[in-house]
């Protein structure tokens, strides 16, 4: 229900222009104080994007499809609190966060 009501609001901010088709810019972001964490994404025209041992500050801007679904998902490698953060076209639609070493978060935004 929250990513429905998510995608309501998302598209009476976008003024209604675009939903359901078109480009928007998308914007992962993962902040805080784990030293590295592992990231699973669809990053770029759908390509998969796996990599360990990376550094926070992280993120990564791209452009995508409205018809496509968006995955993000970071496990923590190290204690130290995160904060995860998905953005459509500077609308912050997903956040979770962790705080010890293997904590998990998935956040999702999936085609409507």
């Amino acid at each position: 229900m929250k990513k429905l009501f998510l995608a309501a609001v998302f598209c009476a901010l976008a003024g209604g222009a675009g939903c359901g088709s078109g480009v928007h810019d998308v914007k992962y972001t993962i902040t805080g104080e784990a030293a590295t964490v592992h990231v699973q994404a669809i990053v770029d025209g759908g390509k998969i994007y796996d990599k360990t041992g990376v550094s926070l500050p992280w993120e990564r801007l791209f452009s995508a499809n409205r018809k496509m679904d968006l995955y993000l998902t970071v496990t923590s490698e190290a204690d130290g609190a995160f904060t995860v953060q998905m953005l459509i076209d500077e609308v912050l639609v997903d956040e979770a966060s962790g705080s010890k070493a293997g904590d998990k978060v998935d956040l999702q935004w999936l085609a409507i």
